[in-house]
Formats: structure tokens, sequence, C-alpha cells
């Protein structure tokens, strides 16, 4: 509805008139959401995480050799790396939100020092 009506915000976000105060308060906000991206990440990919790692740790410790099988049949999810790696990528974010930042907003002075 804001942007039917005005849209200020984005016309200031896409033809900033002074570049250098704009960049920092956007770098900022770029930091905040990556940082709440990372949360978000954390908190939706732990519970299905535990779920599927108890799973494997179950079908793991069978002491049949077709445990793979019985989990197949069963439709039981045994693969908890998609889920790991969200989580680690979530930590990551909320850790690390400012080293994304650099490498989304890099800058003439960050470029000659390197």
């Amino acid at each position: 509805m804001y942007l039917i009506k005005d849209g200020a915000i984005v016309h200031n976000l896409a033809f900033p008139e002074n570049g250098s105060e704009l960049t920092v308060g956007m770098e900022s906000l770029f930091t905040l959401a990556i940082k709440l991206y990372g949360v978000f990440l954390t908190a939706s990919s732990l519970p299905p995480l535990l779920k599927v790692l108890s799973n494997f740790i179950f079908f793991a410790n069978m002491p049949y050799d077709f445990s793979n099988t019985v989990a197949d049949s069963l439709g039981i999810k045994t693969d908890f790396l998609p889920y790991l790696s969200s989580l680690l990528l979530g930590i990551y974010f909320v850790l690390r939100g400012e080293r994304v930042t650099r490498l989304a907003f890099r800058n003439a002075k960050s470029e000659i020092g390197e």
C-alpha cells in the first residue's frame, strides 16, 4: 500500500542523492537483516535436525544389515546433512554477519587497501 501511495523510500534506495551517507545506513540495515535471517535459519532448522538426527541414530544402531531398506519402506528421513548445513549457515550469519556485509558493500577504500 505504501508503494502505491508514495514510494519515496524505494526511490531513495534506488537513486541515492548522498551516496556515502546512505551507504553507511544501508550497511547497518543489511547487517541487521543478515543476522535476523541467521536467527530464522537457526530456529527453523533446529527441530527438523533433531528429529532426523534421532531417526538416523536409531537406524544406525539397528542390528540388521538392511536398516536403510527399513527406513525407506517406512518413509522415515535419515538424511540430516541439509538441516545441519542450514543450521551452520544460520549460526555463521548470526556470528559473522559483518563479513557478508563487507562482501555486499565493497567500497573503493577496501579495494585499494587489499
